[in-house]
This record gives structure tokens, sequence and C-alpha cells, in this order.
């Protein structure tokens, strides 16, 4: 199938890099759409400097001028893709967010008391607790939104962190809104890392964006 004119923005996680989108961008163009891979400098600015730095890339690829326009992000990047799905309706028309914290990471809240990790992470970490202002902004879901869920925490580094199941960086009820329909939800066998390089999310993603 052509979708040579719909193209699809993604977005990276807290603290890596467009490089750990590239298996399922490369998924992506074998099936015909064109993608945008936003590298952005995640561990150095907030999430409302990161969106004006993503809104900056999205001017310069000029996406007016596709027909259609969806948008991937990965943890910290799918909460941006939540934002901008929200507040631009009129160019994107469905989003999909893999193991965002919506509803804000326990994990970052208790790793932002230790001073070296809240140096590395930078600033965009504060936006992840559960008290974020920005998360708390979040009132609503985009119209054609959907959330993929990790439930593999065995053999993570923080996978004893969590009571509930969890993806071993955030638990499932961190990372599915309350308002969702929970047909919009999808449960994998993957952790917050793996789910990037599972062959069955990247087909979940393609099945929605069809």
């Amino acid at each position: 199938m052509n979708k040579s004119n719909e193209l699809v923005i993604l977005l990276h996680g807290l603290g890596l890099s467009s490089f750990t989108l590239r298996y399922i961008e490369l998924g992506l163009a074998r099936q015909g759409y064109e993608t945008c891979n936003i590298d952005y400098p995640s561990r150095e600015y907030g999430i409302e400097s990161l969106i004006a730095i993503v809104l900056k890339a999205l001017d310069e690829h000029d996406i007016s001028s596709y027909d259609k326009v969806h948008i991937v992000g990965h943890s910290l990047g799918g909460i941006i893709a939540r934002y901008l799905a929200l507040t631009m309706p009129e160019k994107i028309e469905k989003c999909i967010a893999l193991g965002s914290p919506n509803n804000g990471s326990s994990l970052a809240q208790w790793l932002s008391q230790f001073y070296l990790i809240r140096r590395y992470f930078g600033p965009a970490l504060y936006d992840l607790l559960p008290s974020s202002s920005f998360l708390s902004r979040l009132v609503s879901l985009p119209d054609e939104y959907h959330v993929i869920v990790g439930t593999r925490s065995k053999w993570t580094f923080f996978g004893w962190f969590f009571e509930e199941r969890s993806d071993g960086t955030v638990s499932v009820s961190e990372v599915v809104p309350e308002c969702i329909d929970m047909k919009d939800v999808r449960y994998f066998d993957v952790s917050h890392a793996s789910m990037l390089f599972s062959a069955d999310v990247r087909k979940e993603i393609i099945d929605f964006l069809d």
C-alpha cells in the first residue's frame, strides 16, 4: 500500500536518542510511510522547552505538505506526542504512546532524590513525576489515541521496585490514562526498552496507523 504522502513523527524517550526508534522507523518505511525521527536534547531542558524544539523541527520538515500526519512517542516522547496531538488536532491524526507515564512515574519520583541522577537526567525528570504540573494539565486524550503497555519486569534493573505489573520502568497503572477506552490499550510481554525492538509492538503500531 502506498503511504508516500503520510508522515509519521517519531519521538524518543528521556536520555535516549532517535536511534532507539530506528527499528520502528524502518518498519514504517517498508510500509510506505515517510518518517521524521527527531533527535532532541532530552536531558538538557524541561518538557516545555523540548516541545518548542520539536515544533521547530516540524516546521523545518513542513508537515503541512502531507495529506496525513501521525505521531509515535516512547516514554517521555509519548507525553510530548500526546500534548502535540491535543494542541494540533488539525495537523496530527493518530497518536501512539509506548510505555509513557501518563499518570506520572513513581520510579522517577524515587530517583529524583539522588543528586547524580537528577543531574544526569536534567529538568525533564521532574516533568514526569506524579505531582508534575505539566501532566496535571493533560486532562484529555487525542481523538485517535493508542497506548502500548509493557508487562515484563523480570531481569530489568528496576524490576524489583514495583509491586504491581510493570515494564521495569513504569507500572501498568502509570501508563494507562484513567479516561481511556480500554479497546485502545494493548499489552505486550516486553520491557520498557525491549518494546522498541519488538516485532509484535511494531506490527501493532503499523496496524493502528493503517
